[in-house]
């Protein structure tokens, strides 16, 4: 509610209510595909059965909404601790979903937050109307994929991605000769 309360008032209610419905709708078809592929490669039917379900791909989807609107601020429990800022929300609320995974042998919470940040990334990057500009998504620095991890790996994910882009287009160029 905290999420959705901060963020209605800059994207508009319009603007968030296609926001939670494409995110969720992308977030459980990866989720539903995932369990589909996992059965045919288990070959275990009581994979069909996996319950998944709740808010998790909509908070995921609100955290990441969160480090978009205002990366520096910080949310604190309580007026005496140290705050966490909004930009590690997403990262902390994987890690999270991560552990309870481990804890509840079942890989839904994990996958329906991992599913709902790169479902919610995709669609600020890409598809977002926003108010202060004319074309779609954000392209700010502060909104690429790479931000989505620790900033201690970030260095070493860009070079590795510069690396594979070159050998790619190096492929490509020598593939059309």
């Amino acid at each position: 509610f905290f999420a959705g309360g901060a963020l209605e008032p800059l994207w508009g209610w319009k603007e968030l209510v296609k926001f939670l419905c494409m995110i969720n709708v992308a977030g459980f078809f990866l989720l539903t595909a995932t369990y589909v592929v996992a059965f045919v490669a288990l070959r275990n039917v009581l994979v069909l059965y996996s319950q998944f379900g709740g808010f998790t791909v909509s908070a995921a989807g609100l955290l990441l909404g969160l480090k978009q609107a205002a990366p520096e601020e910080e949310v604190r429990p309580n007026p005496q601790s140290q705050g966490l800022r909004y930009k590690y929300l997403p990262l902390v609320f994987l890690a999270s979903s991560l552990v309870l995974t481990g804890v509840l042998e079942e890989g839904s919470p994990f996958f329906m937050a991992l599913y709902g940040t790169l479902a919610s990334w995709f669609y600020i990057r890409r598809f977002q109307r926003r108010p202060d500009a004319s074309a779609l998504g954000d392209q700010s620095e502060s909104m690429r994929l790479v931000t989505l991890l620790p900033e201690a790996v970030q260095p070493t994910i860009e070079t590795m991605a510069k690396s594979v882009s070159f050998l790619a287009r190096a492929h490509h160029l020598h593939s059309q000769s």
